[in-house]
């Protein structure tokens, strides 16, 4: 399961809206391109991009941001907002360079123009449904349909879609979790055989643990795009992609990953356990450790070189008997340092399977 930070553009700028709502803005930053690289920098492998601009005007605005966003980033972007004609889907695939397109308009409204488009580009293309009380919301989220998610979806479980895109507009930015209703709904998409990213109103690591759950009975569900909460605090990437199980690090994602190990039996976790990794794994003088506790069974070592963070290690039991330790290293393969402190992420991360002695 990925995990895809949001980056809304508006005017140019990083913004949020609430319910989908253009009056209700937040402009977190004027430079998109740089929060895309601080993303990456926590390890995304995925960005959501959003041409707000464009979903109104019914074609591409903001793209010459979304392609400096592209090169900046060294990821793969998806794009949504505006992507109504031929024309629009070849300028972003094919020239500005994002991986795949979300369509939900035309979707909606011309049913065998996106089924030509979407065996024209087989699996670049997205279904985007953005519903309100379970009804196909369009036009930038300005009008509801009188077709229902499920029944859309319906019509095209059959084309080689990229992925399904599925928000609840009433959670989208309110900070509110994500409901029991929209995880059936989501359920119920993955069940039509179509791949699933949940979208909208996921606001803590609790939420990321329920879609990872769910993800886990249903493997269709791939991915949770996360939007306000890593703006606000209330999530950090680096988390986020720790819970789903998603490890790498931010100079080249997908090169360096560290396995994960189940915990099963009666292993507990102690903070007073990490506390003695902390303290007793750290041998170079120059490195240096934080422990940091969230939760009941959910907890960080933080591996330092002076004042720069270089890796994370997690232990995650919050669903006994069973959990996950995962690591994240941050630093950079040329760096004089690199093996010293690969080494240092590695000796916590055994250090932690060793402390808990029925892990596996």
């Amino acid at each position: 399961m990925e995990i895809l930070p949001a980056i809304d553009l508006r005017d140019g700028k990083c913004v949020r809206l609430r319910q989908g709502d253009y009056a209700q803005e937040t402009i977190f930053s004027d430079d998109p391109t740089e929060m895309a690289r601080r993303w990456v920098n926590e390890g995304t492998r995925w960005l959501h991009l959003v041409d707000l601009d464009g979903a109104k005007a019914g074609r591409p605005v903001n793209h010459e941001v979304v392609r400096r966003i592209v090169q900046a980033s060294g990821v793969k972007c998806e794009l949504g907002g505006g992507i109504r004609d031929e024309a629009a889907i070849r300028l972003m695939l094919d020239d500005v360079g994002v991986e795949r397109v979300i369509i939900g308009t035309q979707a909606l409204k011309q049913p065998e123009w996106f089924r030509e488009m979407a065996t024209r580009w087989p699996g670049r293309l997205v279904l985007g449904i953005d519903a309100r009380d379970g009804m196909v919301a369009t036009e930038g989220w300005l009008d509801v349909s009188k077709t229902s998610a499920i029944e859309l979806a319906k019509l095209y479980a059959d084309l080689d879609l990229a992925a399904v895109v599925y928000t609840n507009i009433a959670n989208d930015g309110m900070m509110q979790g994500v409901d029991e209703g929209t995880i059936r709904d989501m359920i119920a998409l993955t069940e039509l055989g179509l791949p699933v990213i949940a979208s909208g109103g996921v606001t803590t690591l609790r939420d990321v643990q329920r879609l990872a759950d769910v993800s886990r009975e249903h493997p269709k569900l791939i991915g949770a795009i996360i939007g306000r909460a890593i703006y606000e605090g209330t999530i950090r990437v680096s988390e986020a992609m720790s819970v789903v199980g998603a490890t790498t690090t931010s100079s080249d994602p997908g090169q360096w990953t560290y396995p994960d190990w189940q915990i099963e039996g009666d292993a507990q976790f102690t903070i007073d356990g990490l506390r003695e990794i902390a303290s007793a794994i750290i041998n170079t003088t120059d490195l240096r450790v934080q422990l940091d506790l969230f939760d009941e069974g959910f907890a960080r070592v933080n591996v330092f070189r002076e004042d720069m963070k270089i890796g994370e290690v997690y232990v995650n039991r919050t669903n006994e008997p069973s959990g996950r330790i995962y690591a994240i290293y941050y630093g950079e393969e040329d760096d004089e340092f690199h093996s010293a402190e690969i080494d240092a992420v590695i000796g916590v991360l055994t250090a932690c399977r060793t402390r808990f002695p029925d892990s596996e």
